[in-house]
């Protein structure tokens, strides 16, 4: 399932990787700047932080599932009659992650079962903002351990990339070459990493809402411009190029 889910997140890249970057980049500024002007005011910032994560997570899925990507669904959770829902939810995963923190090994337990809080809360609006947390522990079951080994492996081909080109800094003569191609290297990769998990985590999202573990490695169509499709169980109106229902998981007709 992680080698097929690679292979998709690759091939949505490959589409879109400067709207999809650009967005990321824009997320991560923003991000930084609530951190740094509200620090003092946690109370604020905290929530605030949280809706805007939403909003990066309604991009990804939408990326993942082959929809069209807008900048205003970075703003998404903004809008007057979710923000508090969301602010809500996500605040209440946060404190949790807070507590668990004195707990080790836990702690990291914890954080994988909280991952889809997010998603959970942008597309159902049936879920309350405190039950989110506990949709999202039980979707996750049997995905736990699948996604803990694929941000193993994504840190791991970054540490290995990092040795190769600082083994080959010490080069005699040619050394100093490398050392160049590295700066550039290490910035794409700091510059990209934000993207690639966070591609990551919307897939097995949407793989488990789907309910399998066996990714299509093409489950990025082509077209991904097609029009917006209407479910035939529950007639909930989905972003065109998706394959399953974003309320009910029914496959696409």
């Amino acid at each position: 399932m992680i080698k097929n889910i690679f292979k998709s997140v690759i091939g949505i890249i490959k589409t879109k990787p400067t709207l999809l970057w650009g967005l990321t980049l824009l997320y991560v500024v923003i991000g930084t700047v609530i951190t740094t002007l509200g620090v003092n005011v946690p109370i604020i910032t905290i929530p605030v932080l949280g809706v805007l994560e939403v909003g990066m997570a309604h991009i990804l899925l939408t990326a993942y599932n082959g929809g069209t990507v807008k900048t205003e669904q970075l703003f998404e959770g903004f809008k007057k009659d979710r923000v508090l829902k969301i602010a809500g939810g996500m605040s209440w995963e946060y404190l949790w992650e807070i507590i668990w923190l004195f707990v080790p090994v836990m702690n990291i337990i914890k954080s994988y079962e909280y991952r889809f809080t997010k998603y959970i809360l942008l597309e159902n609006e049936d879920v309350s903002a405190l039950d989110a947390l506990k949709v999202s522990m039980k979707q996750t079951y049997g995905y736990k351990g699948l996604m803990f080994l694929a941000d193993v492996i994504i840190c791991l081909a970054v540490i290995v990339e990092m040795l190769v080109f600082t083994a080959l800094m010490f080069i005699p003569y040619i050394g100093i070459l490398f050392g160049v191609i590295s700066f550039f290297v290490q910035l794409g990769v700091i510059l990209l990493l934000p993207m690639v998990l966070g591609l990551v985590e919307a897939a097995f999202y949407q793989e488990s809402k789907n309910g399998t573990k066996n990714v299509d490695v093409n489950h990025t169509p082509v077209a991904i411009d097609e029009p917006d499709w209407e479910c035939a169980e529950c007639h909930t109106i989905n972003a065109g190029g998706t394959k399953y229902c974003r309320a009910c998981g029914k496959e696409k007709e």
